[in-house]
């Protein structure tokens, strides 16, 4: 076997071995969005306002908040991405994303509580609770891909010895 054929399997071994190993990386600027989902003709979005008003007040400039007024109407955006995307059925609802892990938390109607939505948000802030639930699983994971390469080069590597022995048959 070559040189540059053994330096290539050891390569590719040890850039394998990394990918394995690869961790996220936590990071200090992590971006929280609120996603509140309301109707002003709802009475229940009326009694939960205060709630969100009073997590926007206590968080400040570490989250974001968005309002999205749905209205009875499939064809808006807004009810598209409440109903559609997310599930939602009734107002109020709100999500909690973590956009730099890609997780959210969602919390219908009746779940809309203060200090569990702040517990959900510190939680997030601190870089914990970031692996999104089965059902909410929207993107690639950097580990199934680490799988995937790894997988790929070890494929290569047999591909390779595979090749030297029968070039030695010869």
């Amino acid at each position: 076997m070559g040189v540059i054929a053994r330096y290539t399997i050891i390569f590719i071994l040890l850039f394998s071995i990394f990918l394995v190993y690869l961790q996220p990386v936590k990071s200090d600027d992590t971006k929280i969005v609120l996603q509140y989902f309301y109707n002003e003709d709802c009475p229940a979005c009326n009694e939960t306002k205060p709630i969100i008003n009073s997590i926007e007040q206590y968080y400040g400039d570490k989250i974001t908040i968005q309002r999205y007024q749905v209205e009875d109407n499939p064809e808006t955006e807004n009810y598209k991405k409440w109903r559609n995307y997310y599930g939602f059925q009734y107002l109020p609802s709100v999500v909690v994303l973590n956009i730099s892990s890609g997780s959210y938390t969602k919390f219908t109607d009746e779940q809309i509580d203060e200090e569990q939505i702040k517990i959900t948000i510190e939680k997030y802030i601190a870089g914990e609770n970031n692996e999104m639930p089965e059902d909410q699983n929207k993107s690639i994971n950097i580990y199934y891909v680490a799988g995937a390469v790894v997988v790929i080069n070890i494929g290569i590597v047999l591909y390779i010895l595979v090749k030297k022995v029968k070039d030695r048959k010869k």
